[in-house]
């Protein structure tokens, strides 16, 4: 029974989509001054069957995000040791360098300043 509603359910929707494009088609060729040389298929909308409401649904499937204690659900997703700081050996070398260089400008300035 559920492989019919749903067969039932996938043939509306490909219907809807249908109409849709044909829809689009129809734009497309008023836009171009073009007429519409293509008809699409007309769109039949069958009745819809009367779904569940929200609450019938969560009545009959509660969700463990609302059942569930918020507290024990933050625990197992959060971890309580701190990580530990990461240093990058490239940002180290890097800085090194870039130091280095400075340092080594600064010495060459005042050299041939006083030279």
């Amino acid at each position: 029974m559920a492989d019919s509603q749903r067969l039932q359910q996938l043939r509306q929707q490909r219907d809807l989509v249908a109409g849709h494009l044909a829809w689009l088609d129809a734009e497309i060729a008023a836009a171009a001054g073009t007429p519409d040389v293509m008809p699409g298929p007309k769109l039949k909308m069958a009745p819809r069957p009367a779904s569940p409401t929200p609450v019938q649904l969560e009545a009959a499937n509660p969700s463990p995000a609302l059942t569930a204690d918020p507290d024990a659900v933050l625990g197992q997703w959060t971890d309580e040791t701190p990580a530990p700081a990461v240093s990058k050996s490239g940002c180290w070398i890097i800085f090194s360098l870039a130091t280095l260089l400075l340092l080594g400008g600064t010495v060459w300035a005042i050299y041939a300043h006083y030279r």
